[in-house]
């Protein structure tokens, strides 16, 4: 059986992860898919997961009704969760929803009733398990047969969670191997060889290529040894693989031709999209 991959909300909230992430999947030739239990926190609950269409629409009419009455903090939540319901509806995002099936629904809410609470670094000794934001995105991730990519953080207790699926996954139809990994140790197990190597090379040329299509290879690769170097230091989840990529960079002798090939094959999606966010928007409207 192959294991899909998706992604927890903190691997799509910030920028830098977000566009490594949506360059990763299109260089693959897969989307970003997105769970409904994500997708829901991406648009900050003003719009619901199950209902796209109508929530946008709604939200678009009380932009332009309410605008006067509307604070520019909540007009900039607004326009951030049309983004996220435009781009997970049109067919040329490189976003998807993975819409779970009703049998995987249900499965779904039985693993997360008998999942370990301990799992669940935030969950209150009181807190309802059925209600917590980690632990339904953890069990849609089990139930639909995904791997689950997070950022290293204190929410969730990975260890624990591995042994409840080992002990008690089959009891649900849920294999070992499923389960929630942390980004950056995935790519130190998945991506060894020279081959991997070249490909992580490639998503940040095209994450992160410059605004010009046109740009030199000079600046092209200024630009990537400016974001390895973001990537390494900042809050991304990825210092780990991004130091490895550095390390391993400066000895890289086909680099000319990797941002040749990247050139003739800019993730296309990625810039499509990134180009509508309405961070962006703003920035070209601010004095």
């Amino acid at each position: 059986m192959s294991v899909g991959i998706t992604f927890d909300t903190n691997r799509l909230t910030h920028v830098a992860p977000r566009r490594f992430n949506v360059a990763w999947r299109e260089f693959e030739g897969d989307k970003v898919h997105v769970l409904p239990k994500v997708a829901s926190e991406l648009m900050g609950h003003a719009i619901r997961a199950e209902r796209l269409e109508e929530g946008a629409d709604s939200l678009r009419r009380e932009l332009v009704v309410d605008d006067n009455r509307l604070g520019e903090q909540t007009k900039r939540h607004y326009r951030r969760a049309l983004w996220w319901a435009e781009e997970l509806m049109r067919a040329d995002s490189p976003y998807v929803m993975q819409t779970l099936s009703h049998d995987q629904l249900e499965l779904s809410h039985n693993v997360c009733a008998a999942i370990d609470r301990r799992v669940f670094e935030r969950l209150g000794v009181f807190d309802d398990i059925g209600e917590h934001a980690d632990a339904i995105i953890v069990s849609q991730a089990l139930a639909s047969n995904t791997r689950l990519l997070m950022t290293a953080d204190t929410r969730i207790n990975v260890s624990i969670l591995d042994d409840w699926v080992v002990k008690h996954g089959r009891e649900f139809g849920v294999e070992a191997e499923f389960g929630v990994v942390l980004q950056d140790e995935f790519f130190q197990q998945e991506y060894t060889s020279e081959e991997d190597f070249l490909e992580l090379f490639a998503v940040v040329l095209g994450a992160y290529w410059p605004f010009d299509e046109h740009a030199s290879n000079d600046e092209v690769l200024g630009q990537f040894q400016d974001s390895l170097r973001r990537l390494e230091e900042g809050e991304t989840g990825l210092r780990k693989t991004a130091e490895l990529m550095r390390l391993r960079w400066g000895d890289e002798p086909r680099k000319d031709m990797l941002v040749e090939y990247v050139r003739n094959n800019l993730p296309s999606g990625l810039r499509a999209s990134e180009d509508r966010h309405p961070s962006l928007i703003e920035k070209r409207h601010s004095p």
